[in-house]
C-alpha cells in the first residue's frame, strides 16, 4: 500500500508531514549578479494579486513571480531560469510547468534565501518544477520577507497536534501588515545558495512594488463577500475551533494522483459564517492538478469548524480564513 502524507497550514495552524532532507554543506562562492531586465509587472488576477520581474539576457534570463492572495506578509514565490542550476539542484527532481500545467514529483529541499543586506539567510523548502521556457523553477509556498514562514509552527506527524500563532488583542486591521514599508525600501537584492552556488537578483527597493502589492489585495478583499470596513477593526480574527490538522486525511488522496505519482501545494480560501461555519471554499492552485481541488474543498467544509471573527463591537461576524494544503508523495 502506497504511504500518502498531507501537510496542512490554516488560520496560522501548521501541520507537517512530509520529510525534509537538509542540503549538504559546501563551500560558497560569490554571487552571480543579475540585473533587471524588466519593469515590475503587477497582475490584478482573479483570485490573487501577482509581481513579476526578469532578470539578466539571453540564457541567463530569470523570472523572479510573487503570488499574494490573502492578507498580512506571507506571499508565494517562484523563480526559474537556466542560471538557478547553479545551485546544484537535485537530479531526480522532475515536474511539468507551474501554473500553466505543472505537476510536482518530489518532496521538497531546502536552499537558502536572503532578501539582502539587512537579513540573515534562512534555510526554506522548495519544490523543482519548469515554468513555460524558463528552466529549472524553484516553488516556495509560504515566504516572507524574513525568509519563510517559521520553523517553530511546525508540528512533525508523530505529534499529531498543531501550534497555534497567538493573536494579537484588537483592535485588528485584517488587511494590514506586519512588515513597515521601511524596512521594504532597505532591500537591495534576494539572494539564492545551495550546495556552492550562489545566485543573485538586483531587485531593488521592494517599497513600491509592495505598496503595489497591498492596493491589489485591498481591492480583491472587495470581492470575498465580507465587511471590509468593519475588518479595519475586528476584536478577533477567525481562529479554528478544532485539530485543523484533521480536516484533510491522508485517505482524502485522490486514487488517480497517487497511480500518476502527483503532488500538489494549494492555497485556499474559506468563507466562515458568525457561527464558525464555512460556507464556501476557493482554491488557489500552483499546479493544474485539479483533481485535489474538489476533494480538499469538500472535506474542508464538511470538518472545519471556527470560532468566528468578531467585530469592534464584539459581535460574531462573517469573515473569511486562508492556508495552504500540500500533498506529497513518499
Amino acid at each position: 500500500m502506497i504511504a500518502r502524507k498531507i501537510a496542512l497550514v490554516a488560520a496560522g495552524a501548521t501541520m507537517v508531514a512530509s520529510a525534509v532532507f537538509a542540503p549538504a554543506a559546501s563551500a560558497k562562492k560569490q554571487p552571480q549578479v543579475l540585473q533587471p531586465s524588466s519593469k515590475w509587472n503587477l497582475d490584478y488576477a482573479e483570485s490573487k494579486c501577482r509581481l513579476l520581474r526578469t532578470f539578466g539576457e539571453g540564457d541567463d534570463e530569470v523570472v523572479l513571480i510573487m503570488d499574494q492572495s490573502r492578507p498580512g506578509d506571507v506571499f508565494s514565490m517562484t523563480v526559474a531560469g537556466k542560471p538557478m542550476k547553479d545551485l546544484r539542484l537535485d537530479p531526480r527532481d522532475r515536474a511539468g510547468g507551474i501554473t500553466t500545467g505543472g505537476r510536482f514529483q518530489h518532496e521538497p529541499e531546502k536552499v537558502e534565501v536572503r532578501f539582502g543586506p539587512g537579513e540573515e539567510s534562512r534555510e526554506v523548502s522548495y519544490l523543482k518544477g519548469d515554468l513555460g521556457p524558463y528552466k529549472p523553477a524553484l516553488i516556495f509556498s509560504s515566504m516572507n520577507f524574513r525568509g519563510a514562514e517559521p520553523e517553530g509552527n511546525e508540528a512533525g506527524p508523530e505529534s499529531g497536534k498543531v501550534v497555534v500563532q497567538a493573536v494579537t488583542p484588537g483592535p485588528i486591521d485584517f488587511l494590514a501588515r506586519d512588515i513597515s514599508m521601511e524596512r521594504t525600501r532597505q532591500i537591495e537584492w534576494l539572494q539564492f545558495d545551495r550546495r556552492g552556488g550562489s545566485i543573485r537578483l538586483a531587485t531593488g527597493p521592494m517599497d513600491v512594488p509592495i505598496a503595489g502589492m497591498q492596493t491589489c489585495l485591498e481591492d480583491l478583499a472587495q470581492h470575498w463577500d465580507i465587511d471590509v470596513p468593519a475588518h479595519r477593526a475586528l476584536s478577533r480574527l477567525v481562529q479554528t475551533a478544532d485539530d485543523g490538522g484533521t480536516w484533510i486525511r491522508p485517505d482524502d488522496y485522490p486514487d488517480s494522483a497517487i497511480r500518476a505519482g502527483e503532488q500538489a501545494i494549494l492555497n485556499f480560501r474559506l468563507s466562515v459564517g458568525p457561527n464558525g461555519i464555512p460556507t464556501n471554499c476557493e482554491i488557489v492552485r500552483f499546479t493544474k492538478a485539479t483533481e485535489f481541488d474538489e476533494i480538499s474543498c469538500k472535506r474542508m467544509l464538511e470538518r472545519a469548524r471556527f470560532e468566528p471573527a468578531l467585530d469592534s463591537q464584539g459581535q460574531p461576524i462573517k469573515s473569511v480564513c486562508f492556508g495552504t494544503i500540500r500533498f506529497v508523495m513518499p
